[in-house]
C-alpha cells in the first residue's frame, strides 16, 4: 500500500505530518489475515443428515487471534434431513417464516478434545442463532489445530398433517353354514351411508360375505332372515334385496349385508399433528396401527335347498372385528 502527501513548508505543515504518521501507524497495526483452515463438523441428530453448507472455518490473524467463520445463513438454514417428509416439513416452514430446527448444543473443540468455546450448552435456540457466533474469538494465544464443531440439532415438533385411516381385521370369520356351503367375512366399508328403514334412516356400513357352494345341490338365499348385527345389538338389518338369489352347485358369490355399528365409530378422521418423538420412533411412512376396538359380530345366513322337499338351513358366523387406526402422512408443513 502506497501513500503520498503534499505538505507545504510552514507552521501549518506540522498537523499534516502528524495526520500522515497516524494513518501509517494505523495501517501498521491493523491485523492481517494469515490464513484459515476447515473445521470438522459433527452432527448429533436423529433428523438432520447433513449440515456441511455451514462451512465452519478457523481464521488466523497476525495479532494471534483466531476467529470462527461460517457461511451465510441462507446457505445452511435448511439442512439436508434424513427423510423426505422431514425435508418437506422443514423447507415449507422456512418458506413461511417459521424456524422449526432447534439448536440444543454447540461446542467447539481442538484436536486434543479440549473445549475452545461453548456456544450453546443446553438450550432450544433456533438453528439460525448460530450466525451470531460467526466472528467469535476462539483463541488469542495461537492457532488451534484439528478443531471440530459439535452440534445437536432437532426440530422442536413435527408440524405435518397426518391422515387417519381405519383398517379392519376379522377373526373367526369362517364357518360352514349349510351342508357343503362355506361362508367367510371378507371386508367391510369404513364410511357409513344413510339407508331408509321404514320411518327412520340408519347409518349403515356394509359387510361383505363370500359364499362357496361345494356341494352338488343348489341353494336359494332367504334375504328376509339373512343379515348382520353387533353381537350385543337388539335388531339385525336384513338383505331383503338379495332374497331369491340362487347359489348353484360349485358356485360362489359375494353378498353385501348392511350393519349398524353402535358401539364403535370406524369412520376415518383427521389428525393435524403428531409428537416428534412418535414421528422419530421407527417412522416408515405411517404411524400405527392403533387398536381402537374389538367388536363381536353376528352374521346370519339362511338358505333353502332347491329340491321341493328341502328344508331351510340357517348358519351363523360370529367373527370378532378388530378396528385399527393408522396414520399416514398427508402433507408436511406448518399449520
Amino acid at each position: 500500500m502506497r501513500f503520498s502527501f503534499a505538505c507545504k513548508t510552514s507552521h501549518k505543515a506540522i498537523p499534516c505530518l502528524l495526520a500522515a504518521l497516524a494513518l501509517l501507524s494505523a495501517c501498521a497495526t491493523t491485523p492481517r489475515e494469515l490464513g484459515s483452515e476447515p473445521i470438522q463438523l459433527r452432527i448429533d441428530s436423529r433428523t438432520v443428515a447433513d449440515l456441511s453448507a455451514l462451512e465452519p472455518r478457523l481464521v488466523h490473524y497476525s495479532d494471534k487471534r483466531t476467529l470462527l467463520r461460517l457461511a451465510p445463513t441462507e446457505a445452511w438454514r435448511v439442512p439436508r434431513m434424513r427423510t423426505p417428509e422431514l425435508q418437506e416439513m422443514v423447507a415449507h416452514c422456512d418458506a413461511n417464516g417459521r424456524q422449526v430446527l432447534q439448536l440444543q448444543r454447540a461446542v467447539l473443540r481442538d484436536g486434543a478434545g479440549e473445549v475452545l468455546a461453548t456456544f450453546v450448552a443446553d438450550g432450544r435456540q433456533p438453528l439460525t442463532s448460530l450466525e451470531q457466533y460467526a466472528s467469535y474469538v476462539v483463541s488469542t494465544a495461537g492457532h488451534p489445530k484439528g478443531a471440530s464443531l459439535e452440534l445437536t440439532v432437532e426440530p422442536d415438533a413435527f408440524h405435518g398433517r397426518l391422515r387417519e385411516e381405519v383398517q379392519l381385521v376379522f377373526r373367526d370369520s369362517e364357518a360352514e353354514i349349510a351342508p357343503g356351503v362355506h361362508a367367510s367375512v371378507e371386508s367391510m366399508t369404513t364410511t357409513p351411508q344413510e339407508i331408509a328403514l321404514g320411518r327412520r334412516v340408519a347409518q349403515a356400513n356394509f359387510i361383505y360375505v363370500k359364499l362357496q357352494n361345494r356341494s352338488d345341490h343348489a341353494y336359494v338365499l332367504n334375504g328376509h332372515d339373512t343379515g348382520a348385527m353387533e353381537a350385543g345389538a337388539s335388531h339385525m338389518l336384513t338383505a331383503i334385496g338379495l332374497h331369491g338369489t340362487t347359489l348353484p352347485p360349485g358356485g360362489a358369490a359375494v353378498i353385501r349385508l348392511p350393519i349398524e355399528l353402535l358401539g364403535v365409530d370406524v369412520e376415518p378422521g383427521y389428525e393435524r399433528s403428531i409428537r416428534l418423538q412418535d414421528y422419530l420412533a421407527g417412522w416408515d411412512g405411517s404411524y400405527g396401527p392403533v387398536v381402537m376396538a374389538l367388536v363381536p359380530l353376528r352374521v346370519q345366513i339362511e338358505l333353502q335347498g332347491s329340491a321341493p322337499d328341502a328344508t331351510m338351513q340357517r348358519g351363523v358366523i360370529t367373527p370378532v372385528m378388530q378396528v385399527q387406526k393408522l396414520y399416514r402422512l398427508e402433507r408436511a408443513g406448518c399449520f
